[in-house]
């Protein structure tokens, strides 16, 4: 929109188009979907954006005064001292004090009076002496405050937040003209006649400039900074394209670094031989703001004394306003004596109905001149209620009107301060009222706020109430509840560190984003999903295994933001579901109020009778009414309805494991393998950096290596299954060649998994079954299980024997838990799973009949999915391998049978039991006892040691018939009365 001699043009930035009205104009804006035109002879006219007037009204008298827009709300404009407010169309003048107002709404507004700023909230900012504001506006997000400031030494725009009032950026000015695009934070600089440069407000820095190529004596940016209107001195309009303008006619732009962060665009005319520069490119290692996560400016530390001397201050005025009440009742005996009158009450309904007074002026007179004396002492004191004091840091942070915070103030009153307590029971005389109700509030603070006003501040969609700051009693209707105040805002009121609870730790960022070891592409999305703003409080899940860094990454993400992260342990809250949700919510309640990015950690791990943990939680999570963000493994559920916001951390190949090994042992200065250690361990960047921690100033490194990451496995895994410590070797075993090449392809398997998935790209290909998982089956005492031993053993893999009695539970979804633990853990390396017996687990499922047989049915189902996303290795072993499902034998990658030994084989397994060392009477007739006797290894292994411990009884030597006796006991504790057959 450009204002001409006679008429305002009216510009349709998106088709090119004119539309001009006739008005001798001396300003025009865009307020809201209107254009508002002043006019010479005092009118204003209002029109849409195809100048059809829809409405004229008269312009209050004022000097010739700029109009300025509103950005948010209701269409609203500025002229001269008036706010302009169309109300239903009706146009509305709120008269304003302030030298200088910059709208935000129609009826909330930034005022300046000198160089002090005063904002919505009663909170000032403070520029420094000498400074004066010529012009100012809000971006459309309604947060973000720009100043065009000056002072002797220099012009610059001055970015700042509403809310806090927290001062940012400070981009100098070297140009006249200066447009906003207030969608963006962008602005557009006229540094000569002829010359632009776009400048990024947040970051402070210039992205480029452009020379016109004539000179523009007005322009207007639109609010996406994509396209700028120019009028040239001809009076001619073109609709310029930035990126095409900044792409073709660049010209050298130098930034200067300043005190303060000052960047100054100084516009230089660029050699005729120069090529044009590059435009700037932007460093991934410095994100924009991050708007889904409501970004707040981090105050600074209270200072402890100053922060007593403001309370003691607030609660003075407090105790004031209800002296004032108290005389008040006194002076119209609604506060009396019981029997003043000739009838029941009589005085204090007279009172309560205005019909009574005089009874104690006095008092009354004095109560007032008290207050008036406090409250003109607290005008003056440039420390009231500002940043530095806790109940400003509060009214800044949670964005609360100066009359909620005196609603707060009241509130807290009585925890903070007996007497003020005491107080409140005198004036409201009745032993069966709560200390501190609504009612109270609005006859303590009558002299102050209206009472509907006041009421509704504790609407339940106002903020004290709808945050938690201001807790309402359910047990009593309004106004006669019970309020309470948070005891997290009488923590911060005290400027002491606010009690969050045992389940709730603070995390704050511990590395710079570009140092985060992450899979490529992960930060990069998640900055880029979390840049756009969300029209909700965001809901963030971050997925991945244990160990992968999502709470780092989370952590990193919120720092920019303003937050530190409060990590909510859900296995820490009470396992009652009722109890479960109440400490939940109060979790949550307490870490937003703390000014923290409350995120709920190990959800994942919580079971209840009848209803999964995310379910229970997924209520509360839903009411929440801040930003929030919950961690959850890989292939969790997500609690949260549509319109979340989720990050996947997938899980590092080795190839990447091995260079995150390399980088912190280098750093940390350890001598150890990297190639060996990302082989070995599938862990995270997080477990990476920890092990490396635990290992310095151990030399050798390695062995703490492994002790902290058997340490951190045996934390997760010990509950659910035994790490097997005595492991056979290969001269142990007795088996058939074939069954021997078998095994030995599962180790080379295991050995050649880097080559094969990831130098020979055939990871890319196999989406699923990159695991290794085999089914011993045979009949009992044919090797099975020890020979999982020898093959851990070969591989330098610890072996963990599955308890299948703690990994069942009879809570809905506990067992899947427990199994995803059991599989997670085993993914991070060095460890083998046995499931001995695994026909119990993996059985076929049945025709549904009953409940259990549902239940059962999905948790064959959930191991089916598992096992196909399973990348570590697993053995099965059972006596019954026709009762295992048949679809887990798709996803085996080996199927070994285990035959009962044979007389040859018998034979060598007498020998392989029968250690040298053993005291014998002469040589063993082995082949007969192979011949006569048809025993499998396990029962071999079992007659050996009963002999051995029968001669030692006899305080003898190993004879032959020990082993005949040994061998005939084995049979007859089987039931079996004749040694002849097969022990199966």
């Amino acid at each position: 929109m450009v204002v001409e001699a006679d008429a305002v043009a009216i510009v349709d930035v998106g088709g090119g188009g004119v539309a001009r009205i006739t008005a001798a104009a001396r300003a025009a804006c865009v307020a809201g979907d209107q254009v508002w035109i002043a006019t010479r002879d005092e009118r204003l006219i209002r029109c849409d954006f195809n100048a059809r007037v829809l409405g004229e009204s008269v312009l209050p008298a004022s000097a010739a005064a700029p109009l300025e827009p509103a950005p948010c709300g209701a269409p609203a404009a500025l002229y001269g001292g008036v706010a302009l407010v169309d109300d239903f169309g009706e146009l509305v003048e709120v008269p304003l004090a302030d030298e200088l107002t910059i709208p935000i709404t129609g009826r909330r507004h930034v005022g300046v009076r000198g160089s002090r700023v005063t904002l919505p909230t009663g909170a000032t900012i403070a520029l420094p002496p000498g400074t004066t504001v010529a012009a100012g506006a809000v971006m459309l997000d309604g947060k973000t405050l720009v100043l065009a400031t000056s002072t002797e030494a220099a012009r610059m725009l001055v970015i700042g937040s509403v809310a806090s009032g927290q001062l940012g950026q400070r981009v100098g000015l070297a140009g006249s003209r200066v447009r906003l695009a207030t969608g963006r934070s962008h602005a557009i600089v006229q540094v000569s006649p002829r010359t632009f440069a776009l400048i990024d407000l947040r970051a402070g820095r210039t992205l480029g400039s452009f020379d016109y190529g004539e000179d523009v004596v007005d322009a207007a940016l639109d609010p996406d900074a994509t396209k700028l209107v120019v009028q040239t001195e001809r009076g001619d309009l073109e609709v310029l394209v930035l990126a095409e303008q900044l792409a073709r006619k660049l010209v050298a732009v130098e930034v200067v670094e300043a005190s303060e962060a000052v960047v100054q665009a100084v516009a230089t005319p660029a050699p005729a031989s120069a090529p044009a520069p590059s435009p700037v490119a932007v460093a991934f290692a410095t994100p924009g703001p991050l708007h889904a996560l409501q970004p707040r400016v981090r105050l600074a530390a209270v200072d402890r004394a100053l922060a007593r001397r403001s309370l003691e201050r607030e609660l003075r005025g407090i105790s004031l306003h209800a002296l004032c009440a108290i005389a008040t009742a006194w002076d119209t005996r609604r506060l009396g004596y019981g029997n003043e009158g000739r009838h029941p009450y009589e005085l204090e309904v007279s009172a309560i109905l205005g019909l009574g007074g005089g009874f104690a002026t006095d008092h009354v007179a004095a109560a007032r001149e008290e207050l008036a004396i406090h409250e003109r002492d607290v005008a003056a004191d440039p420390d009231a209620r500002s940043l530095a004091t806790p109940i400003g840091a509060l009214i800044a942070e949670l964005s609360l009107a100066p009359r909620a915070a005196d609603i707060l103030l009241v509130v807290a009153a009585a925890s903070l301060h007996g007497e003020i307590a005491r107080l409140y029971g005198i004036f409201a005389n009745d032993s069966a009222r709560p200390i501190v109700d609504e009612l109270l509030v609005q006859q303590v603070l009558a002299t102050r706020h209206d009472r509907y006003d006041l009421a509704a501040e504790l609407d339940p969609r106002a903020p004290l109430v709808r945050l938690g700051i201001v807790q309402v009693s359910t047990k009593r209707a309004r106004p006669f509840a019970e309020l309470s105040i948070d005891s997290v805002i009488l923590d911060r009121l005290r400027a002491e560190p606010p009690e969050l609870g045992a389940a709730t730790t603070i995390r704050a960022a511990d590395t710079a984003i570009d140092e985060l070891d992450m899979p490529a592409g992960v930060v990069e999305r998640a900055c880029e999903v979390l840049a756009a703003p969300t029209p909700s409080p965001l809901c963030l899940a971050i997925r991945g295994v244990a160990g992968s860094g999502r709470r780092a990454l989370l952590a990193v993400l919120a720092d920019p933001a303003g937050y530190d992260v409060a990590m909510i342990a859900a296995a820490s809250l009470p396992r009652n579901a009722e109890a479960f949700v109440v400490e939940l919510a109060r979790s949550l309640r307490r870490a937003q109020l703390a000014g923290l990015l409350p995120c709920v950690v190990e959800l994942d791990q919580i079971a209840f009778e009848e209803r999964a943990g995310r379910d229970v939680a997924a209520e509360v999570l839903r009411a929440h009414p801040g930003p929030l963000a919950v961690v959850l493994a890989a292939d969790a559920p997500i609690p949260f309805v549509a319109g979340h916001v989720a990050i996947d951390v997938p899980v590092m190949p080795e190839t990447a494991r091995r260079a995150v090994w390399q980088a912190r042992l280098a750093a940390a200065k350890l001598d150890a393998d990297p190639d060996v250690l990302a082989a070995r361990y599938r862990v995270g960047p997080g477990v990476i950096r920890r092990a490396v921690a635990a290992a310095i100033g151990s030399a050798p490194a390695t062995p703490a290596i492994d002790a902290f990451v058997r340490r951190t496995r045996d934390a997760r895994l010990g509950q659910f299954a035994r790490r097997v410590d005595r492991l056979a070797a290969w001269n142990e075993v007795v088996l058939p060649p074939d069954i021997l090449d078998s095994l030995r392809e599962l180790v080379a398997r295991v050995r050649h998994r880097r080559t094969v998935f990831e130098d020979w790209g055939m990871g890319r290909t196999m989406a699923t079954s990159r695991g290794l998982t085999a089914l011993f089956q045979g009949q009992p005492g044919t090797g099975k299980t020890l020979v999982a031993g020898v093959v851990a053993r070969e591989l330098g893999l610890e072996l963990y024997q599955v308890d299948l009695s703690k990994v069942m539970s009879k809570w809905i979804g506990e067992t899947e838990r427990n199994l995803a633990t059991i599989f997670d853990t085993a993914e991070d390396g060095q460890v083998i799973l046995l499931f001995d017996e695994a026909d119990s687990l993996f059985a076929r499922r049945t025709e549904v009949r009953s409940s259990n047989d549902r239940y059962a049915n999905l948790e064959v189902n959930y191991l089916l999915q598992r096992l196909d996303a399973f990348e570590g290795i697993a053995v099965l072993t059972t006596n019954a391998g026709g009762s295992i499902d048949p679809a887990f034998k798709r996803r085996l990658s080996f199927r070994v049978s285990f035959p009962f030994p044979d007389e040859e084989t018998r034979e060598q397994l007498w020998r392989a039991h029968l250690p040298p060392e053993l005291p014998k009477a002469g040589e063993f007739a082995l082949d007969a006892l192979a011949r006569k006797y048809q025993l499998s290894g396990g029962y071999i292994r079992n007659a050996c040691l009963r002999a051995a411990f029968l001669a030692a009884r006899e305080e003898a030597v190993l004879h032959q018939h020990h082993l005949e006796r040994a061998v005939a006991l084995e049979f007859a504790e089987l039931g079996k009365l004749s040694s002849g057959g097969a022990i199966d």
